[in-house]
């Protein structure tokens, strides 16, 4: 079964296609739906089987790109994980391009995580204790 099934938007199949992503994998066939109709779900899956995405794809389909405050914060338990997923999140910005994204982990200077005047995003992908500074 194709992405289509999900009734996503153009911008976010015509992104998949690009990406090289034909076809949802088991666990996104599983949490794609639910997720998109807001469900809460924990979900379990191998490394490599498309969990990311499985949070990814419903989650960009429902920012308001016209809403400038932060509307979804991701928390990865290392900053190898929270790179990844900041990365897999960037590889929509050409098919989303008001899409604003924030990575904070450790190694990013805390001056340059809240600059003056810098735009608020739409998504913040973090570390749980590189939150904490930010936020305390």
């Amino acid at each position: 079964m194709s992405f289509k099934r999900f009734n996503l938007s153009n911008q976010m199949l015509t992104s998949l296609n690009r990406q090289g992503y034909e076809l949802p994998s088991p666990i996104q066939e599983k949490v794609i739906p639910k997720a998109l109709k807001g469900a809460n779900i924990v979900a379990q899956s191998e490394t490599g089987s498309g969990k990311t995405h499985s949070f990814l794809i419903p989650m960009l389909e429902q920012i308001d790109f016209e809403n400038q405050n932060v509307q979804a914060l991701i928390i990865s338990p290392t900053r190898e994980l929270a790179r990844q997923t900041f990365n897999f999140l960037n590889a929509f910005n050409i098919e989303f391009p008001l899409l604003k994204t924030k990575l904070f982990i450790s190694g990013i200077e805390k001056d340059k995580t809240f600059r003056k005047g810098s735009l608020v995003p739409h998504i913040i992908v973090a570390t749980p204790n590189r939150l904490q500074t930010i936020l305390v």
